[in-house]
């Protein structure tokens, strides 16, 4: 699906209804409203990934980390959410899933290879 029609869809499904002014909402209503945004997202015909990173720190990254459908959650520095990220854009096969993402043992590229599915 190309930019212009993933845009469409989520135009079409009322993603930016949904979100809505995020610098006005208490955070019940942003969990709230975030909750329901990724709803929406799962239901589509978009090809899809959620990453769910815990509270984020500016310490320098480790390039170890929990990642998985269910994760503790602590706190994971920028660097290692940014390294998580690109691994996991750059993987084909992770697809369709909610992941969370916290600090942990196992080195980002493991990490991403045991979600594929």
């Amino acid at each position: 699906m190309r930019r212009e029609e993933q845009q469409d869809v989520l135009a079409a499904e009322g993603i930016d209804a949904v979100v809505g002014d995020l610098a006005l909402m208490s955070s019940m209503d942003l969990a709230s409203a975030l909750t329901d945004a990724e709803v929406v997202v799962a239901r589509s015909g978009l090809d899809w990934l959620i990453l769910r990173p815990s509270p984020l720190t500016d310490d320098p990254g480790t390039g170890v980390v929990s990642l998985g459908p269910a994760e503790l959650h602590g706190q994971i520095p920028r660097a290692d959410v940014a390294e998580t990220l690109a691994a996991l854009i750059h993987e084909p096969r992770i697809g369709r899933q909610i992941l969370e993402l916290n600090t942990g043992d196992t080195p980002i590229p493991e990490a991403v290879r045991r979600n594929i599915r």
